[in-house]
């Protein structure tokens, strides 16, 4: 006579249908993970792009504010460079080769004048380098009486995580994978001159 034991537990197909579940559980927990992960790091790099470019932005404001005059030269559209006349100083700002923008002092231009600059270790570097600028343009009205010009500028600052997703004219983030980790901030700001001795 045989004898048939009564069996517990799982058969294969159930076994397959678990793991089956299972895996798409996880695969959609992963992807979300992932997304939550890509949308934190666009958030550091804009929150950083976006910090550094008010810090400069404000800084060159108030330089101009201090100024009695402002000279801009041209190194093209999106890289132009900028002289303020504050009493017997000549302030200069200038984005170098490596992106950075730099300001330092030039020695007795002639009036009205912008010479080219020549960017020495000297100079400080007013970006910070998790940063680069891109575009630093500047355009001056030219004052009635000491004090009434004014300044308008131009900033783009991009995170320097990958700048290989920018467009042509570095400006933009340009859409797809990696694009996470670009970061564009671009002010605009106009400043009046009001005075020419610093103070």
């Amino acid at each position: 006579m045989i004898m048939h034991r009564n069996q517990t537990g799982f058969t294969m197909i159930e076994l397959l249908m678990a793991m089956a579940v299972f895996s798409f559980m996880m695969l959609i927990v992963t992807t979300g993970f992932i997304q939550v992960v890509r949308i934190h790091q666009a958030g550091i790099s804009s929150r950083a792009t976006q910090q550094n470019a008010r810090i400069v932005m404000d800084g060159v404001s108030k330089d101009i504010r201090e100024s009695g005059a402002a000279t801009v030269g041209n190194g093209g559209a999106a890289k132009t460079w900028l002289c303020l006349s504050r009493g017997s100083t000549t302030l200069e700002y200038a984005v170098d080769g490596s992106g950075n923008l730099r300001a330092g002092s030039v020695s007795n231009p002639p009036a009205g004048t912008c010479p080219s600059p020549a960017i020495t270790s000297s100079w400080r570097t007013l970006n910070d380098s998790s940063t680069q600028v891109t575009q630093f343009a500047a355009s001056a009205t030219t004052p009635v009486s000491p004090g009434l010009g004014t300044v308008l500028l131009t900033l783009t600052i991009v995170s320097r995580n990958d700048t290989s997703d920018l467009d042509a004219t570095q400006t933009h983030c340009q859409p797809g994978a990696g694009s996470q980790f670009c970061a564009v901030t671009t002010l605009v700001s106009t400043a009046s001159l009001r005075g020419g001795d610093g103070l």
